[in-house]
């Protein structure tokens, strides 16, 4: 039976975390024990999870099965192939910087999660105390859930998981940089501060939006980081949508939320433009600013209805999406600068 194995950016990114830390030995763990091999979750690779009966081929399912391990449904989790983990966990007693130290680096990293900072994007989520008491989680793909319970024991130890299609990517690489700078103003306690290095003209993310059938017709959602919020980044945001569509007409649905749970229990959402529904033509590129407060922005394919003057639909599954798909639609967040 094929071991699971560390992914040679994660294992540097541990050395580099070793040294910061003084941690030694196992207290910071990558690959999976006995009891993981058996649950299955991040630490395993796809073959240990397929070999526990927790994944089942074909790997390229957009949604895995209900009966599988959390850590393998989603589509970006199952196309990588081979068997590296793809989760940390990070031992409590810091010989630099000692449980202090510790905590501090949990409940920056958790901020930092919640404001959306897109430096951490390659992370899906945390299981982590904010006190040493409590067990908590944090999710990026349910982020309108907040924190939540944990049954991990993360009273010893903070347990990171990574978006396994980001393994070796500049994108993950990104994100072990983020955590490595989080642990350093940790261990000196002083308040992280991201964002002071960027030029002050401006800074640029790019995002794709996956296509329909990829989608499975739900809506994509992304964080431009907080907008105005000033912990990730106090800059006003723009976001820009365009697409090569060999000339078609597309139309999106572009909404933006703040994040927040309201009182029926629901996170609010807002059109980011003046309608809800947006026409592009192949080549345009349509720019607005993003309201302060904005965590997340959510993009959802529509349809032109030529045969019903052109009115802005909802893709019928049944039915052919039209020349409107041939492209995909890309994404641009613009910070500091109106994009140009």
């Amino acid at each position: 039976m094929t071991a699971t194995t560390i992914p040679g950016d994660m294992a540097a990114h541990r050395q580099r975390g070793m040294k910061q830390t003084g941690l030694r030995g196992d207290a910071w763990g990558i690959a999976p024990d006995d009891d993981h091999k058996a649950g299955g979750g991040y630490h395993c690779g796809l073959k240990d999870c397929q070999n526990i009966g927790k994944f089942h081929l074909p790997a390229v399912a957009h949604v895995g099965s209900a009966t599988e391990d959390y850590s393998v449904r989603q589509y970006r989790d199952r196309i990588v192939g081979g068997n590296e983990a793809s989760a940390e966990d990070i031992g409590d007693n810091w010989p630099n910087g000692g449980r202090a130290a510790w905590l501090r680096f949990n409940n920056i990293l958790i901020s930092q999660l919640r404001a959306g900072d897109p430096e951490l994007a390659a992370l899906r989520a945390v299981n982590f105390s904010p006190d040493g008491t409590q067990r908590k989680r944090y999710d990026s793909l349910h982020p309108e859930q907040g924190v939540i319970p944990s049954t991990d024991s993360v009273t010893i130890h903070t347990h990171l998981e990574y978006w396994r299609d980001t393994t070796g990517t500049a994108l993950r690489s990104r994100a072990f940089t983020r955590v490595e700078a989080i642990i350093a103003a940790a261990i000196a306690n002083k308040p992280f501060h991201p964002g002071e290095e960027d030029d002050e003209m401006g800074q640029t993310f790019n995002d794709t939006v996956p296509s329909y059938e990829e989608l499975e017709g739900r809506a994509y959602t992304f964080s431009p980081g907080l907008v105005g919020g000033g912990l990730a980044d106090p800059r006003d945001t723009w976001v820009s949508f365009g697409a090569d569509t060999f000339g078609a007409k597309f139309a999106i649905r572009a909404m933006q939320s703040n994040g927040v749970l309201g009182k029926d229990g629901n996170v609010g959402w807002s059109p980011v433009f003046d309608t809800e529904n947006v026409v592009i033509a192949s080549g345009e590129r349509k720019s607005v600013q993003l309201k302060q407060g904005t965590a997340w922005v959510s993009v959802a394919h529509m349809v032109i209805d030529e045969a019903d003057g052109g009115k802005v639909v909802l893709p019928n599954p049944d039915k052919d999406l039209g020349p409107e798909w041939a492209g995909t639609i890309a994404v641009l967040i613009e910070r500091g600068a109106v994009a140009r």
